[in-house]
């Protein structure tokens, strides 16, 4: 008898059968589907510069329909929106935000690598670039800043993250209201005096109310590393006489912001010459976050008296006051005979010398003193008679106009009748 054949369909099922056990054999990861990055292509048009707040919007699925999450190695990754279709197909979408404050204003080219991690399959990476990464800087200016009608003083302008830049130039605008104050002077900070090619302080460039700096650096100086609590820049300001001025008035010193601003404020790396470009890869000059400062206009009347306590001698006279070791002397031989001149008497009274705050300049006053020396004591003063700088760090850059203004200085309030010390 002839041999018995297998019916068809019984080798379909066998072969079957046999394909879904070597199915079951395979690694998993042979079927795995991993998160695909940026379907459409989006990513592959980039901008090659890439500056501070600069965002990316972003997309990534799974045909598996698994959970994923998305990293990245540069910039910070923001998930917004995480579903599945109706065909069970995940979808991620977020963005990437680039704040680039830690890096210095310097431009860094690095590639951009996005990885999706799936906890069931195989994670998936994606790498851009290189792009050009371009950090910023911080730019402020002193936030108050007291200053009385008639009188003035310098506005620091200090240079945030510099401690890891090398600057070649800069343009810089300010604005503010010039029915209050009036730009007097400007100067550079020591170091770059030191090494200014070109430094042009420009009256009015935008109209009233305006002043602009502009400094290029001598080649090769290499200004890096300045210090951030030293200011690159200072600018003079005086308080108008006229108006009466509210109670602690305060007026607003910010940076020009009319476009093109680029024009009015730059900071250029090393090489000096992007001063007058926008902010960019190609240019050398960084983006800028800049601060405004504030100048609090001081009540002309009621404000106090134009000495330091305990500085007995007036410093002879020198800026800033101090009390030092002579001003004991100085008071000790005054009680003594030895010295007969008051070095400065304010409405009739010896105010720096009355450490006790008593009203009196008597011998208690020297004590005072010692015992401050020793630190035991702090000097006070009479409350008839205020002083306009309570410690060191109320002083003003520089002295008052007529300083030290012993009995020439008009509107100090209260007077006291002449030969009162005793």
């Amino acid at each position: 008898m002839g041999s018995k054949k297998t019916p068809l369909y019984t080798s379909i099922n066998k072969l079957y059968i046999v394909a879904s056990f070597i199915i079951l054999l395979l690694p998993i990861n042979l079927l795995a589907t991993p998160p695909q990055i940026d379907p459409d292509g989006m990513w592959d048009s980039l901008t090659y510069c890439i500056s501070s707040a600069f965002v990316e919007t972003l997309e990534v699925i799974d045909i598996d329909g698994d959970f994923f999450t998305v990293t990245s190695n540069f910039g910070q990754v923001v998930p917004q929106t995480f579903y599945n279709d109706a065909e069970n197909v995940a979808h991620w979408f977020g963005y990437i935000a680039f704040d680039l404050t830690d890096d210095c204003g310097e431009v860094n080219e690095e590639s951009l690598t996005i990885t999706a991690v799936d906890i069931h399959d195989d994670s998936s990476s994606q790498t851009y670039g290189p792009f050009a990464f371009l950090g910023r800087l911080g730019v402020s200016m002193n936030p108050t800043l007291d200053i009385r009608p008639g009188e003035q003083d310098w506005m620091p302008v200090y240079l945030e993250s510099a401690t890891c830049f090398c600057m070649g130039g800069f343009v810089l605008t300010v604005e503010f209201d010039f029915a209050v104050v009036t730009v007097t002077d400007v100067r550079l900070g020591d170091v770059l005096a030191d090494n200014a090619q070109y430094f042009i302080p420009a009256n009015e460039p935008h109209g009233p109310g305006t002043y602009r700096c502009t400094f290029i650096a001598i080649p090769n100086s290499n200004l890096c590393d300045l210090a951030e609590d030293q200011p690159f820049l200072e600018i003079k300001f005086q308080v108008n006489n006229g108006p009466d001025y509210p109670d602690s008035f305060t007026t607003p010193i910010c940076f020009y912001t009319e476009e093109p601003y680029y024009e009015s404020n730059t900071i250029s790396d090393k090489s000096g010459y992007g001063i007058w470009y926008p902010y960019g890869c190609d240019y050398g000059a960084v983006q800028l976050d800049t601060e405004c400062g504030n100048i609090t206009v001081l009540d002309e009347q009621n404000s106090g008296y134009a000495y330091f306590p305990g500085d007995v001698n007036m410093y002879n006279g020198n800026w800033p006051p101090q009390v030092i070791g002579g001003d004991v002397t100085y008071l000790v031989n005054f009680f003594r005979g030895m010295e007969s001149s008051i070095p400065c008497e304010l409405a009739g009274y010896w105010a720096s010398s009355d450490a006790n705050g008593d009203c009196n300049v008597i011998g208690s006053d020297v004590t005072r003193l010692v015992t401050y020396f020793r630190g035991q004591n702090e000097i006070l003063s009479c409350q008839d008679f205020p002083p306009l700088w309570q410690t060191t760090e109320d002083l003003p850059a520089e002295a008052p106009g007529g300083w030290p203004n012993c009995e020439s200085d008009p509107g100090f309030g209260k007077l006291r009748p002449a030969g009162s010390v005793k």
